[in-house]
């Protein structure tokens, strides 16, 4: 058996990613433009993908007992944003479902981005509310 290239393996995410945000961009009659990150590899505390006033972080992860993100993923992700950037967060652990973490402010405009208050949920459903929310936060 082939030993796995973690890098390849995280790229290959990321790339899956960008397609599945710009395909809703372009669904819902916005221009494509999510875009990896290739600057990640030689400058460190940068987000994978950026997008508008987002910064995305993507975790690709072997086996794990449940659907909760590994500890620093947040901090990381919350570092990479930095002021200037929402952070988000979408991660997969294998054979289990994609989830997404993101301030809870990002979906309720009476509540702002706190990266303390956040929201863990499946990437199919974060789809949806992105989707459902796409004018509003872009």
């Amino acid at each position: 058996k082939m030993p796995i290239n973690s890098r390849q393996k995280g790229a290959a995410f990321e790339r899956h990613i960008c397609k599945l945000l710009n395909d809703l961009l372009v669904a819902k009659g916005h221009e494509g433009s999510v875009k990896r990150n290739l600057e990640q590899y030689q400058t460190k505390g940068m987000a994978d993908l950026y997008f508008k006033n987002f910064a995305i972080e993507c975790k690709r992860y072997k086996e794990r007992s449940d659907d909760w993100p590994m500890a620093g993923w947040w901090k990381q992700t919350v570092e990479a944003a930095g002021d200037k950037y929402i952070p988000i967060l979408i991660f997969k652990y294998d054979r289990r479902e994609t989830h997404a973490v993101m301030p809870l402010g990002i979906f309720n405009p009476a509540l702002e981005i706190d990266t303390q208050k956040i929201c863990v949920t499946s990437l199919r459903h974060f789809l949806e509310i992105a989707e459902a929310q796409i004018a509003d936060l872009i």
